[in-house]
Formats: C-alpha cells, structure tokens, sequence
C-alpha cells in the first residue's frame, strides 16, 4: 500500500502545506479529476523515483526483493489504470542507487 506520507520527501522543492493531493494512485487521480467534472486530453508517466520513495522515502540504497515486486505490482496497476508509460530520471539522487540488472 503506497504510504501517503510519501508525499513529505518533495517539501525540499515545494511547500507541502501548499500542495492539496487527494489520491495516491492513478486510479484515484483519474477519478479526482472526473468528479471536478473536467475533461482533459491528458497522459501520465509513472516515475521510478516515486515509485521508489513510496517505499524507501529518502533512503538511498538498492531495493530488497520484496520492495521491488511491491513496485513492479504497483507499476503494472498503474499501467491498467491509465498511465502510459515509466519515466526513469536514474542521474536523480535516489534513482542513482537502482540497479541495473532487476
């Protein structure tokens, strides 16, 4: 279960009192923005690093097996659920410890 405290490890790039998030997946995004009745021609990726900090927050370190069959489970659902695609970002400080070879 992604942790909605994730959210606290961007407050070195953002005011976090400032930002307003109420969902925690794509799913919910999607249905966010639905029920604000909007209709938006809009496609996402689904970010490694933020797949990573949902586990790890700030930790800077390789995943442990369990953690990253969490991550592909959850990218795979948000792949169902609409995104498009997995963005990488690896030269970003807490991807830089992903590795390679799973």
């Amino acid at each position: 279960m992604a942790d909605p405290k994730a959210i606290e490890t961007i407050q070195k790039w953002v005011n976090i009192k400032q930002v307003n998030l109420n969902w925690l997946n794509i799913e919910e995004f999607f249905e966010a923005i639905e029920q604000k009745g909007l209709s938006v021609n809009f496609a996402t990726l689904i970010g490694h690093g933020t797949l990573r900090r949902g586990i790890i927050r700030n930790e800077m370190r390789n995943l442990i097996p369990k953690e990253l069959d969490y991550v592909q489970k959850m990218l795979d659902s948000s792949l169902r659920d609409g995104g498009i695609g997995m963005s990488t970002g690896l030269i970003y400080t807490h991807a830089r410890m992903a590795s390679t070879k799973n």
